[in-house]
């Protein structure tokens, strides 16, 4: 481990509620000599369009594209669970 840290660790200190992260986003990563460090993810996500057919929910996309709900959220700036047909959606995974 680079940071000498946990996973659970970093989610607390940066408010996080799952496991992913995306590129650009700034991570606060206190280590064992309290110094903190910021980290950005190396790799680029590939962001695909979607557009949303009957019987689609957020956790159905998520799960064929194999990123979260909250991801999609954020990306899409969507504030509640609602999608309809014929919606668009950039897909980060």
């Amino acid at each position: 481990m680079r940071f000498n840290t946990t996973v659970t660790s970093i989610k607390e200190q940066n408010n996080l509620i799952s496991d992913s992260i995306y590129v650009g986003q700034v991570l606060n990563i206190s280590t064992t000599t309290t110094s903190t460090e910021i980290v950005t993810p190396l790799k680029d996500p590939e962001i695909t369009t979607y557009t949303v057919v009957s019987g689609d929910s957020l956790s159905v996309i998520a799960n064929r594209f194999n990123t979260t709900v909250t991801l999609i959220k954020e990306t899409n700036n969507l504030t509640s669970d609602t999608i309809y047909v014929g919606q668009t959606l950039k897909i980060t995974h």
